[in-house]
């Protein structure tokens, strides 16, 4: 079983070194399940989307510049080893130790023994849902637009977590999640080039700055917040307290002005 109170003191050890690059990203698309998968286990207030048209992953791929294994960018931290040193050989593909019996490899950082694996070559560090619009009305107006119905990274709550992604915070300072989106209207563009608009849905104590960035504008802000009266709305509502709704709008197709 892991010890998450040892993890949180080996994570004070882990340096943050370099800096990702867009080179260094991959989006394609990604099943529905492991779309949910991640929106479970961390969105900070959303539950899984009741469906999706398409779901999108950003990866990034294995980084080869700079010090890959000072900085721990190709390698998932477990926790502290305390095995036997008999046990230990020599890794000659990673250049490190590998412990025999517990089947794991070793690494030193700062003179601390720690328990690692390698990540694979293509680690997820996002994912969004795209869908219809989730609102009737705003679908029944426009029937060629989308939604972007959920956002979602993996963040230090997990020990998988990138340790690329450390200095990411509640505003989105990274500007991974901007190129994501950039990124999600041109794969729309490409397989959906019917689909005039986008829209999503921000709370307004997030300040949005990475749609900002990618062009989205604040259409709307809700007056007050609303009750669900579809059926099983206690199972599909969300689990954080409700709270009021930027709408923020992206224009993909020019609208044709009234003559």
């Amino acid at each position: 079983m892991i010890n998450y109170n040892r993890l949180q003191i080996l994570s004070d050890l882990l340096p943050v070194t370099g800096t990702l690059q867009k080179e260094d990203l991959i989006i394609k698309p990604i099943a529905y399940k492991d779309l949910c998968d991640v929106v479970t286990d961390f969105h900070t207030h959303n539950k899984k989307p009741q469906g999706h048209k398409f779901s999108l992953g950003i990866f990034r791929t294995e980084i080869t510049s700079g010090e890959d294994y000072s900085g721990l960018s190709n390698w998932i931290v477990e926790d502290f080893w305390d095995g036997d040193e008999d046990n230990l050989v020599e890794d000659e593909d990673y250049g490190c130790n590998y412990d025999l019996v517990q089947d794991v490899y070793v690494l030193n950082i700062d003179g601390k023994a720690v328990c690692a694996e390698p990540k694979p070559d293509e680690v997820l560090i996002g994912v969004a849902s795209i869908g219809r619009p989730v609102s009737r009305e705003l679908s029944t107006r426009n029937p060629h637009a989308l939604e972007i119905t959920r956002i979602c990274f993996v963040t230090g709550q997990s020990i998988w977590s990138d340790n690329e992604f450390i200095k990411f915070n509640k505003d989105h300072a990274s500007p991974i999640p901007s190129i994501f989106v950039s990124e999600i209207f041109k794969y729309i563009k490409d397989h959906y080039p019917e689909a005039n608009k986008v829209w999503t849905y921000t709370r307004v104590d997030e300040v949005g700055a990475y749609l900002k960035a990618a062009g989205f504008t604040i259409e709307y802000t809700q007056k007050k917040t609303g009750d669900w009266t579809k059926r099983k709305d206690a199972s599909i509502r969300v689990h954080s307290d409700r709270i009021i709704k930027n709408r923020w709008v992206k224009q993909l197709i020019k609208e044709k002005k009234a003559v």
